[in-house]
């Protein structure tokens, strides 16, 4: 049992949604089942190649940073809201809906703007949507925490996927963007970065 620790050094998990209300733990096979005492996660896309990464924060040690390398990850579409509200300029509360058409399946994705995401950690606000192998989306839908509504659809998002947009508020408009990576910072924990399948570091 480690000092000041309730559970001491476990194996992490990391579960995998495989449908029908159904998990399976596959933190071994993609090499993050590290054994640490581990306190906080954080999800975010670290080095913006449209998958997602995690910080584990460990007890007495430094965190871990694992930087997703699967292939097999599918499209996707991050969402950064702007706030119109001076007082809440990075919309939080706001939810936003995502329409598509997965292999002959309609499917609406939805996410919320949110902070406290953890317990001690804080993960990315940019919203991300994994789209499977929708290559197309109908619709993108936000409710701002102002109680007033937009809806996007048609040539408005045509060829939208795969990318970073941004939807401000105050101008009603979508604005295509794409970020710097930040892979060579991410290494300044103390610890190397690591890379799951996974790349542990």
């Amino acid at each position: 049992m480690a000092d000041n620790s309730w559970n001491g050094y476990e194996y992490n998990l990391l579960f995998e949604c495989i449908g029908d209300g159904l998990y399976s733990d596959v933190a071994r096979p993609l090499g993050c089942a590290a054994i640490e005492d581990s306190r906080a996660l954080a999800i975010a896309d670290l080095d913006n190649d449209g998958r997602l990464d995690m910080i584990v924060a460990n007890n007495y040690d430094p965190p871990a940073i694992f930087l997703n390398r699967l292939k097999s990850a599918g499209n996707y579409l991050r969402v950064q809201l702007v706030g119109d509200n001076g007082q809440n300029p990075d919309a939080v509360g706001a939810r936003v809906r995502v329409s598509l058409d997965e292999d002959g399946t309609q499917r609406k994705l939805t996410r919320w703007v949110e902070i406290g995401s953890g317990y001690c950690s804080q993960s990315d606000m940019r919203l991300h949507f994994g789209l499977g192998n929708a290559d197309r989306i109908q619709s993108i839908e936000v409710d701002w925490p102002d109680g007033t509504s937009a809806e996007f659809t048609g040539e408005t998002i045509a060829g939208i996927c795969n990318e970073e947009i941004r939807i401000n508020q105050g101008t009603g408009k979508i604005e295509q963007f794409k970020r710097g990576s930040v892979k060579d910072t991410v290494s300044q924990t103390g610890r190397p970065v690591a890379e799951f399948l996974v790349e542990k570091r």
